[in-house]
């Protein structure tokens, strides 16, 4: 379907947005790549249903979907994190700050792991605001207008503060989030996208994606740079959302019109993981050969590059590890359960020994080091057991596929 090819292309701009740019490209794609991300979520909601579904139900899908995958992605970069800052530089943030960061899931108060991963938090607070809403006023249009509405003020009220979780952004969030939920609803009802595709279907297509960049570029030029993560919105909040909602116009026009590609569609359907790993990816690229991807004619080749290539990682941890891609665990599956153990050692590896270190353990020792993988092994072994006995919620065994959440 066009959503999934959607939320592809707009993936590919978050990761050409992340790499080495010059300020006025990285600008225009900040201008409108991550409110797209929030509209393509509208897109996807079905009102009628979730109305109906109890609260509590919801909560608890979207927390399985967006909180878990969350920390297992944050943990799975912790040494890709080390190694880009710690190693090949000299950051002065302390493992434990980082620590920190994960649950207090905010960059801009103290540094993550993987600086992306806000979206997911933001995106869950955001989701079970609106369908609150939804809830509240029934569907009723224009309570739940009003309702969105005051989000929008509470939003701009709020810009700039930084806030756990990124709390205060989310309120945005639920504009973009409702306006997507309202073009697809108008989108089903309406009978202009069955029209026979001829010349004047077309030619009044191109004219109106050509209105919007024009609306865009301009809007954009006036605007100046923003910033959705810090709740920035360049000079005016009004032309902060002309300008995502041209340039996103734009993008779905075109998605809509064009064939189905069969890996772009994959990408779309498996965008989650490219969330959490994508930037340490970069990072660690960018400062092992700062020389090479710090050059734009490096950098964009780069972005094309890793969107490709997250495919068979991708892949792999559908097959081993389902649940950090936020899709149900096979509790049955020996080979999942082995994977979970590696995935522990790999996540813990970092607190592990900068706990030794802490602790006044020589971990240089080659003999203490073999010890110490072989403690670590044990411990995540028994983390493994106890958690898949008590906590299977985290590794998503016994959830029907439906229940997964795709961005």
């Amino acid at each position: 379907m066009w959503i999934d090819q959607l939320r592809s292309i707009a993936f590919l701009f978050v990761i050409i947005g992340h790499v080495a740019l010059p300020k006025e490209t990285q600008s225009l794609i900040y201008s409108f790549h991550m409110p797209l991300f929030f509209l393509i979520s509208g897109l996807t909601i079905n009102r009628e249903k979730l109305i109906s579904m109890p609260l509590k139900d919801y909560v608890l899908k979207q927390f399985k979907g967006l909180i878990i995958p969350y920390f297992w992605m944050s943990f799975l970069c912790y040494p890709l994190w080390y190694i880009t800052f710690k190693i090949l530089d000299n950051t002065s943030t302390s493992v434990f700050d980082v620590f920190k960061g994960i649950f207090l899931g905010n960059n801009l108060i103290i540094s993550s792991t993987s600086n992306a991963l806000w979206f997911l938090l933001v995106l869950f607070i955001g989701n079970i605001l609106y369908v609150s809403f939804l809830k509240i006023t029934k569907g009723h249009s224009t309570a739940l207008l009003g309702l969105v509405l005051i989000c929008g003020v509470f939003g701009y009220l709020y810009k700039g503060f930084a806030q756990i979780w990124h709390f205060n952004v989310s309120f945005t969030a639920v504009v973009m989030i409702y306006i997507g939920n309202e073009f697809m609803m108008r989108y089903k009802k309406s009978n202009f996208w069955n029209r026979t595709r001829n010349g004047k279907y077309i030619a009044s297509i191109i004219g109106i994606i050509v209105l919007f960049l024009v609306i865009g570029f301009i809007s954009h030029t006036v605007n100046g740079r923003i910033s959705m993560t810090a709740n920035k919105f360049g000079k005016s909040i009004l032309l902060f959302y002309i300008t995502a909602l041209a340039f996103s116009a734009v993008i779905t026009l075109i998605l809509i019109h064009i064939p189905k590609i069969s890996f772009i569609t994959y990408i779309g359907r498996n965008t989650l993981l490219y969330v959490g790993i994508h930037i340490p990816i970069i990072r660690l690229l960018e400062h092992a050969f700062s020389d090479i991807f710090s050059q734009y004619k490096f950098s964009i080749p780069l972005a094309f590059a890793l969107y490709v290539g997250l495919i068979p990682i991708v892949r792999f941890f559908q097959k081993f590890l389902p649940f950090v891609c936020g899709k149900p665990s096979d509790e049955f599956l020996v080979y999942q359960k082995i994977a979970r153990v590696i995935l522990v050692m790999w996540c813990a590896s970092v607190p592990y020994y900068y706990l030794l270190f802490k602790l006044g353990f020589s971990i240089h020792n080659v003999l203490f080091d073999i010890i110490s993988i072989i403690v670590l092994a044990v411990l995540s072994v028994v983390f493994v057991l106890v958690t898949s006995k008590y906590l299977p919620i985290i590794y998503f065994e016994n959830i029907k596929s439906n229940s997964s959440v795709n961005i």
